[in-house]
């Protein structure tokens, strides 16, 4: 249950706290400092927003699917 959760807005400050960022938003709202940095991630990922329950769980499935991945691709490192 994530109901109690509040989105942490991102700002530039931040970036030397992270080894990696995932990037979800919209290309159009990125800022400069996090699009040219090599610790940003980018995933296409669509927003459910406004879509069914079905659509949620299948992002949520791609989600999970690229944490895992990424997951793999970090442990051989």
């Amino acid at each position: 249950d994530i109901s109690d959760n509040v989105r942490k807005q991102f700002i530039p400050e931040m970036i030397n706290d992270f080894d990696k960022i995932i990037v979800l938003a919209e290309e159009e709202v990125i800022t400069d400092d996090l699009r040219n940095n090599p610790k940003a991630i980018f995933w296409k990922v669509d927003d459910p927003l406004g879509t069914s329950i079905e659509r949620h769980r299948e992002i949520r499935d791609i989600i999970k699917k690229l944490v895992q991945d990424l997951i793999k691709i970090e442990s051989l490192n």
